[in-house]
Protein backbone atom coordinates (compact mmCIF):
# COMPACT_ATOMS: atom_id res chain seq x y z
CA UNK A 1 0.00 0.00 0.00
CA UNK A 2 2.86 2.37 0.85
CA UNK A 3 4.55 1.72 -2.50
CA UNK A 4 1.30 2.50 -4.35
CA UNK A 5 0.94 5.82 -2.50
CA UNK A 6 4.56 6.70 -3.29
CA UNK A 7 4.04 5.90 -6.97
CA UNK A 8 0.87 8.03 -7.10
CA UNK A 9 2.69 10.92 -5.38
CA UNK A 10 5.50 10.68 -7.92
CA UNK A 11 3.08 10.80 -10.86
CA UNK A 12 1.26 13.84 -9.44
CA UNK A 13 4.55 15.60 -8.76
CA UNK A 14 5.74 14.95 -12.32
CA UNK A 15 2.52 16.32 -13.81
CA UNK A 16 2.71 19.44 -11.64
CA UNK A 17 6.32 20.06 -12.69
CA UNK A 18 5.39 19.69 -16.38
CA UNK A 19 2.57 22.20 -15.94
CA UNK A 20 4.92 24.68 -14.22
CA UNK A 21 7.48 24.36 -17.02
CA UNK A 22 4.86 24.83 -19.77
CA UNK A 23 3.26 27.83 -18.05
CA UNK A 24 6.64 29.39 -17.32
CA UNK A 25 7.80 28.93 -20.92
CA UNK A 26 4.65 30.59 -22.19
CA UNK A 27 4.96 33.56 -19.82
CA UNK A 28 8.66 33.89 -20.50
CA UNK A 29 8.25 33.91 -24.26
CA UNK A 30 5.52 36.57 -24.04
CA UNK A 31 6.95 38.94 -21.46
CA UNK A 32 10.60 38.25 -20.74
CA UNK A 33 13.53 40.05 -22.30
CA UNK A 34 16.24 37.85 -23.76
CA UNK A 35 19.63 37.92 -22.13
CA UNK A 36 22.17 40.16 -23.84
CA UNK A 37 25.66 38.84 -24.16
CA UNK A 38 28.35 41.28 -23.14
CA UNK A 39 31.82 39.89 -23.59
CA UNK A 40 33.80 41.20 -20.65
CA UNK A 41 36.18 38.26 -20.67
CA UNK A 42 34.47 36.13 -18.05
CA UNK A 43 30.77 36.08 -19.10
CA UNK A 44 29.78 37.81 -15.84
CA UNK A 45 27.26 40.15 -17.52
CA UNK A 46 25.66 37.33 -19.52
CA UNK A 47 25.31 35.20 -16.41
CA UNK A 48 23.79 38.08 -14.43
CA UNK A 49 21.18 38.87 -17.10
CA UNK A 50 20.22 35.22 -17.53
CA UNK A 51 19.75 34.61 -13.81
CA UNK A 52 17.42 37.58 -13.64
CA UNK A 53 15.11 35.90 -16.11
CA UNK A 54 12.35 34.02 -14.27
CA UNK A 55 12.20 31.32 -16.94
CA UNK A 56 15.85 30.39 -16.68
CA UNK A 57 15.71 30.38 -12.88
CA UNK A 58 12.79 28.00 -12.83
CA UNK A 59 14.21 25.71 -15.48
CA UNK A 60 17.55 25.58 -13.69
CA UNK A 61 15.96 24.69 -10.37
CA UNK A 62 13.26 22.27 -11.49
CA UNK A 63 14.84 20.35 -14.38
CA UNK A 64 17.91 18.79 -12.85
CA UNK A 65 19.14 17.45 -16.17
CA UNK A 66 19.60 21.00 -17.53
CA UNK A 67 22.18 23.50 -16.39
CA UNK A 68 21.90 27.26 -17.10
CA UNK A 69 25.09 28.63 -18.62
CA UNK A 70 26.36 31.70 -20.33
CA UNK A 71 27.66 31.03 -23.82
CA UNK A 72 29.06 34.00 -25.68
CA UNK A 73 29.23 31.99 -28.90
CA UNK A 74 25.57 30.92 -28.83
CA UNK A 75 23.00 33.36 -27.40
CA UNK A 76 20.00 31.46 -28.76
CA UNK A 77 17.35 29.99 -26.48
CA UNK A 78 18.80 26.48 -26.72
CA UNK A 79 22.34 27.75 -26.39
CA UNK A 80 21.68 28.98 -22.87
CA UNK A 81 21.43 25.42 -21.54
CA UNK A 82 23.72 22.43 -21.31
CA UNK A 83 23.00 18.86 -20.24
CA UNK A 84 23.88 18.40 -16.59
CA UNK A 85 25.10 14.81 -17.03
CA UNK A 86 26.50 14.51 -13.52
CA UNK A 87 23.14 15.40 -12.01
CA UNK A 88 21.53 12.70 -14.13
CA UNK A 89 24.05 10.17 -12.84
CA UNK A 90 23.44 11.29 -9.27
CA UNK A 91 19.65 11.06 -9.55
CA UNK A 92 19.26 7.93 -11.66
CA UNK A 93 21.97 5.60 -10.33
CA UNK A 94 20.99 5.08 -6.73
CA UNK A 95 24.22 3.48 -5.53
CA UNK A 96 26.38 6.44 -6.72
CA UNK A 97 26.62 9.75 -4.86
CA UNK A 98 28.26 12.57 -6.79
CA UNK A 99 30.47 14.70 -4.60
CA UNK A 100 32.56 17.65 -5.75
CA UNK A 101 33.26 18.33 -9.41
CA UNK A 102 36.01 20.45 -10.86
CA UNK A 103 35.77 22.22 -14.19
CA UNK A 104 39.22 22.29 -15.71
CA UNK A 105 40.33 24.03 -18.89
CA UNK A 106 42.71 22.39 -21.29
CA UNK A 107 45.23 24.09 -23.52
CA UNK A 108 42.84 23.72 -26.47
CA UNK A 109 40.13 25.70 -24.64
CA UNK A 110 37.98 22.57 -24.35
CA UNK A 111 36.35 21.89 -21.04
CA UNK A 112 36.40 18.54 -19.28
CA UNK A 113 34.31 17.64 -16.27
CA UNK A 114 36.55 15.84 -13.81
CA UNK A 115 34.82 13.97 -11.04
CA UNK A 116 36.71 14.58 -7.82
CA UNK A 117 34.60 12.32 -5.68
CA UNK A 118 31.98 9.74 -6.60
CA UNK A 119 31.05 7.63 -3.63
CA UNK A 120 29.63 4.14 -4.15
CA UNK A 121 26.94 3.74 -1.53
CA UNK A 122 27.25 0.37 0.22
CA UNK A 123 24.19 -1.82 0.06
CA UNK A 124 23.34 -5.32 1.19
CA UNK A 125 21.25 -8.07 -0.36
CA UNK A 126 19.59 -10.51 1.99
CA UNK A 127 16.95 -13.21 1.67
CA UNK A 128 14.23 -10.60 2.08
CA UNK A 129 15.52 -8.50 -0.82
CA UNK A 130 14.82 -11.05 -3.51
CA UNK A 131 11.72 -13.09 -4.14
CA UNK A 132 12.95 -16.57 -4.93
CA UNK A 133 10.89 -19.40 -6.33
CA UNK A 134 11.28 -22.60 -4.38
CA UNK A 135 13.32 -25.39 -5.93
CA UNK A 136 10.82 -27.88 -7.43
CA UNK A 137 13.16 -30.82 -6.78
CA UNK A 138 14.22 -32.26 -3.43
CA UNK A 139 16.81 -35.04 -3.25
CA UNK A 140 17.77 -36.97 -0.13
CA UNK A 141 20.58 -39.47 -0.48
CA UNK A 142 22.76 -40.20 -3.48
CA UNK A 143 20.63 -41.31 -6.44
CA UNK A 144 23.78 -42.33 -8.32
CA UNK A 145 24.53 -44.95 -5.65
CA UNK A 146 22.82 -48.34 -5.39
CA UNK A 147 23.68 -48.79 -1.72
CA UNK A 148 20.11 -47.82 -0.79
CA UNK A 149 16.82 -48.42 -2.59
CA UNK A 150 15.94 -45.43 -4.76
CA UNK A 151 12.49 -43.92 -5.22
CA UNK A 152 11.35 -41.20 -7.65
CA UNK A 153 8.13 -39.29 -6.91
CA UNK A 154 6.64 -36.88 -9.47
CA UNK A 155 3.25 -35.49 -10.48
CA UNK A 156 1.82 -35.40 -13.99
CA UNK A 157 -1.11 -33.30 -12.75
CA UNK A 158 0.77 -31.24 -10.20
CA UNK A 159 -2.10 -28.79 -9.67
CA UNK A 160 -4.62 -31.39 -8.54
CA UNK A 161 -5.87 -30.10 -5.20
CA UNK A 162 -8.28 -31.18 -2.49
CA UNK A 163 -11.49 -29.89 -0.93
CA UNK A 164 -9.84 -26.70 0.34
CA UNK A 165 -8.83 -25.68 -3.20
CA UNK A 166 -5.48 -24.80 -4.73
CA UNK A 167 -3.61 -22.11 -2.79
CA UNK A 168 -0.15 -23.17 -3.96
CA UNK A 169 1.76 -26.40 -4.47
CA UNK A 170 1.72 -27.18 -0.76
CA UNK A 171 -2.09 -27.57 -1.04
CA UNK A 172 -1.97 -29.93 -4.03
CA UNK A 173 -0.78 -33.47 -4.61
CA UNK A 174 2.73 -32.00 -4.48
CA UNK A 175 2.21 -31.22 -0.79
CA UNK A 176 1.00 -34.78 -0.25
CA UNK A 177 4.12 -36.00 -2.05
CA UNK A 178 6.24 -33.98 0.38
CA UNK A 179 4.86 -36.05 3.27
CA UNK A 180 5.45 -39.33 1.44
CA UNK A 181 9.00 -38.32 0.54
CA UNK A 182 9.76 -37.26 4.10
CA UNK A 183 8.43 -40.50 5.58
CA UNK A 184 10.36 -42.63 3.08
CA UNK A 185 13.53 -40.72 3.87
CA UNK A 186 13.07 -41.58 7.56
CA UNK A 187 13.00 -45.24 6.55
CA UNK A 188 16.40 -44.89 4.90
CA UNK A 189 15.48 -44.70 1.22
CA UNK A 190 17.08 -42.40 -1.34
CA UNK A 191 14.23 -40.21 -2.55
CA UNK A 192 13.86 -37.68 -5.35
CA UNK A 193 10.65 -35.66 -5.19
CA UNK A 194 10.12 -33.61 -8.35
CA UNK A 195 7.34 -31.01 -8.07
CA UNK A 196 7.70 -29.62 -11.57
CA UNK A 197 4.31 -28.30 -12.72
CA UNK A 198 3.48 -30.31 -15.83
CA UNK A 199 -0.18 -29.33 -16.25
CA UNK A 200 0.09 -25.56 -16.27
CA UNK A 201 -0.59 -25.24 -20.00
CA UNK A 202 -2.58 -28.34 -20.96
CA UNK A 203 -4.06 -30.89 -18.55
CA UNK A 204 -4.42 -33.67 -21.15
CA UNK A 205 -0.97 -33.23 -22.63
CA UNK A 206 0.67 -33.10 -19.21
CA UNK A 207 1.71 -36.74 -19.64
CA UNK A 208 4.01 -35.72 -22.48
CA UNK A 209 5.64 -33.09 -20.25
CA UNK A 210 6.01 -35.46 -17.29
CA UNK A 211 7.39 -38.12 -19.63
CA UNK A 212 10.31 -35.80 -20.34
CA UNK A 213 10.87 -35.44 -16.60
CA UNK A 214 10.96 -39.21 -16.04
CA UNK A 215 13.26 -39.75 -19.02
CA UNK A 216 15.63 -37.12 -17.64
CA UNK A 217 16.07 -39.04 -14.40
CA UNK A 218 16.33 -42.41 -16.13
CA UNK A 219 19.07 -41.00 -18.35
CA UNK A 220 20.93 -39.58 -15.36
CA UNK A 221 20.57 -42.40 -12.84
CA UNK A 222 19.23 -45.46 -14.62
CA UNK A 223 16.12 -47.27 -13.38
CA UNK A 224 14.70 -46.71 -9.89
CA UNK A 225 13.35 -49.29 -7.48
CA UNK A 226 10.02 -47.48 -7.57
CA UNK A 227 8.71 -44.59 -9.68
CA UNK A 228 5.48 -43.04 -8.37
CA UNK A 229 3.28 -40.67 -10.35
CA UNK A 230 1.14 -39.31 -7.48
CA UNK A 231 -2.39 -38.08 -8.34
CA UNK A 232 -5.77 -37.72 -6.71
CA UNK A 233 -9.07 -38.98 -8.14
CA UNK A 234 -12.05 -36.83 -9.03
CA UNK A 235 -15.77 -37.55 -8.74
CA UNK A 236 -16.25 -40.30 -6.14
CA UNK A 237 -18.51 -39.73 -3.15
CA UNK A 238 -16.72 -38.90 0.09
CA UNK A 239 -17.57 -42.15 1.95
CA UNK A 240 -16.00 -44.31 -0.76
CA UNK A 241 -12.63 -42.52 -0.55
CA UNK A 242 -12.41 -41.90 3.19
CA UNK A 243 -11.43 -44.30 5.96
CA UNK A 244 -9.96 -44.43 9.45
CA UNK A 245 -6.66 -45.94 10.64
CA UNK A 246 -5.51 -45.70 14.26
CA UNK A 247 -8.20 -43.09 14.85
CA UNK A 248 -6.94 -40.88 12.00
CA UNK A 249 -9.10 -40.03 9.00
CA UNK A 250 -7.36 -41.03 5.79
CA UNK A 251 -7.95 -40.64 2.05
CA UNK A 252 -8.16 -44.12 0.56
CA UNK A 253 -5.83 -45.10 -2.27
CA UNK A 254 -5.89 -46.84 -5.61
CA UNK A 255 -3.24 -47.89 -8.15
CA UNK A 256 -3.93 -47.43 -11.86
CA UNK A 257 -2.54 -49.09 -14.99
CA UNK A 258 -3.67 -49.99 -18.51
CA UNK A 259 -3.87 -53.41 -20.11
CA UNK A 260 -2.36 -52.03 -23.30
CA UNK A 261 0.80 -51.07 -21.47
CA UNK A 262 3.72 -53.02 -23.02
CA UNK A 263 4.93 -53.76 -19.48
CA UNK A 264 1.46 -54.61 -18.16
CA UNK A 265 2.33 -58.03 -16.73
CA UNK A 266 5.22 -56.64 -14.69
CA UNK A 267 3.11 -53.72 -13.50
CA UNK A 268 -0.01 -55.63 -12.50
CA UNK A 269 2.12 -58.10 -10.53
CA UNK A 270 3.97 -55.33 -8.70
CA UNK A 271 0.82 -53.35 -7.96
CA UNK A 272 -0.98 -56.40 -6.61
CA UNK A 273 1.92 -57.13 -4.26
CA UNK A 274 1.81 -53.53 -2.98
CA UNK A 275 -1.94 -53.69 -2.39
CA UNK A 276 -1.58 -57.06 -0.62
CA UNK A 277 1.12 -55.60 1.64
CA UNK A 278 -1.17 -52.67 2.47
CA UNK A 279 -4.10 -54.96 3.25
CA UNK A 280 -1.89 -56.92 5.66
CA UNK A 281 -0.48 -53.86 7.43
CA UNK A 282 -3.34 -51.34 7.23
CA UNK A 283 -6.67 -52.78 6.09
CA UNK A 284 -8.81 -50.08 4.53
CA UNK A 285 -5.91 -47.96 3.28
CA UNK A 286 -6.79 -48.97 -0.29
CA UNK A 287 -10.25 -48.84 -1.78
CA UNK A 288 -12.17 -52.07 -1.78
CA UNK A 289 -11.73 -54.72 -4.50
CA UNK A 290 -11.21 -53.58 -8.06
CA UNK A 291 -11.41 -49.93 -7.07
CA UNK A 292 -8.11 -50.35 -5.24
CA UNK A 293 -6.33 -51.74 -8.31
CA UNK A 294 -7.65 -50.38 -11.61
CA UNK A 295 -6.57 -51.77 -14.99
CA UNK A 296 -8.17 -49.87 -17.86
CA UNK A 297 -8.78 -51.47 -21.24
CA UNK A 298 -7.78 -48.33 -23.11
CA UNK A 299 -4.17 -47.34 -23.56
CA UNK A 300 -4.29 -44.16 -21.52
CA UNK A 301 -2.12 -41.23 -22.56
CA UNK A 302 1.38 -42.57 -23.26
CA UNK A 303 0.44 -45.61 -21.11
CA UNK A 304 0.67 -43.21 -18.14
CA UNK A 305 4.43 -43.32 -18.76
CA UNK A 306 4.54 -46.80 -17.27
CA UNK A 307 6.09 -48.18 -20.44
CA UNK A 308 9.34 -46.46 -19.39
CA UNK A 309 10.04 -48.80 -16.46
CA UNK A 310 8.81 -52.04 -14.90
CA UNK A 311 8.86 -50.16 -11.58
CA UNK A 312 6.55 -47.29 -12.57
CA UNK A 313 3.16 -46.97 -10.86
CA UNK A 314 0.35 -44.42 -10.83
CA UNK A 315 -1.13 -43.84 -7.38
CA UNK A 316 -4.31 -41.88 -6.67
CA UNK A 317 -4.53 -40.49 -3.13
CA UNK A 318 -8.17 -39.89 -2.31
CA UNK A 319 -10.23 -37.52 -4.41
CA UNK A 320 -11.24 -33.89 -4.69
CA UNK A 321 -13.79 -34.38 -1.90
CA UNK A 322 -11.12 -35.33 0.64
CA UNK A 323 -9.45 -32.64 2.69
CA UNK A 324 -5.69 -32.18 2.44
CA UNK A 325 -4.91 -33.55 5.89
CA UNK A 326 -6.68 -36.83 5.12
CA UNK A 327 -4.45 -37.27 2.08
CA UNK A 328 -1.33 -36.46 4.09
CA UNK A 329 -2.32 -38.89 6.83
CA UNK A 330 -2.51 -41.66 4.22
CA UNK A 331 1.09 -41.08 3.22
CA UNK A 332 2.39 -41.87 6.69
CA UNK A 333 0.92 -45.36 6.37
CA UNK A 334 1.70 -45.75 2.66
CA UNK A 335 5.39 -45.06 3.30
CA UNK A 336 5.51 -48.09 5.59
CA UNK A 337 3.70 -50.18 2.99
CA UNK A 338 6.27 -49.20 0.36
CA UNK A 339 9.09 -49.84 2.82
CA UNK A 340 7.79 -53.29 3.61
CA UNK A 341 7.33 -54.13 -0.06
CA UNK A 342 10.77 -52.92 -1.22
CA UNK A 343 12.63 -54.44 1.70
CA UNK A 344 11.11 -57.80 0.85
CA UNK A 345 12.74 -57.74 -2.56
Amino acid sequence: MKNEETAKYGKVKARVMICIVVITMTISMLFSTPGIAVDDGNNTTMESVMKSNLFFKLIGSTVSALKVEGNKDDTSFVGRFSINALNIVNNEISFLTVGDFLLESTDTNEHANVVQNIVINPFKINDGSISMAPDPVSIVGDPSSNLRKRILIYHTHTNEAYAEGNSGLESTVAGVGDVLASELEKLGFTVIHDKTVHDVADYNNAYYASRDTVNKYLSSYGDFDLIIDLHRDGGPAKPSVTGTIDGNNIARLSLVTTKRDPRYEAHITKMQEIVDTANDLYPGLFKDGERGLIAYNHGGITFYNQDLSDNAILMEVGADVNNLQEAKNSMVYMSKVIGGYLNSK
